[in-house]
């Protein structure tokens, strides 16, 4: 018999997942292709609007994501808001000493996309290269 612990967490990922944004399930990431994709897309100013989706079909259940400088070691900046009817789905942690600067699940539903708001640190130079990086976990 062949028995393995995994470690779920339905109302989001711990402050834990702020280091490589790496779920702590026990279950090593998958290395293949993802079937999950992270679009970008600036809104107004410095809003930018991201979106986790599935181009196969292939639903989840968690997710994590931070954006970082990629000028300055990959610092995680900016902050996440939650708008009011995603707040029992979508919440946010405060990483390396920032404030709502990574954003996660917060319940165990099954999602095809979602969608979150980002917004830019108000000092940021112009021209800064900005990657936004995450995490999903496959239902």
């Amino acid at each position: 018999m062949l028995v393995k612990v995994i470690k779920c967490y339905p109302t989001g990922a711990p402050e834990a997942v702020c280091e490589g944004l790496v779920p702590k399930h026990g279950v090593a990431p998958q290395t293949s292709k993802s079937p999950y994709v992270l679009t970008a897309h600036q809104t107004n100013g410095s809003m930018i609007e991201l979106i986790i989706e599935s181009h196969q079909n292939t639903p989840f259940r968690g997710f994590a994501i931070q954006a970082h400088n990629v000028n300055q070691s990959n610092e995680v900046i900016g902050q996440f808001s939650v708008q009011e009817q995603d707040r029992q789905h979508i919440h946010t942690i405060h990483c390396s000493g920032g404030r709502n600067n990574t954003i996660t699940h917060s319940d165990k539903d099954v999602k095809q996309s979602v969608s979150v708001q980002w917004k830019a640190p108000s000092d940021l130079t112009k021209g800064t290269a900005i990657k936004f990086v995450g995490t999903v976990v496959k239902d």
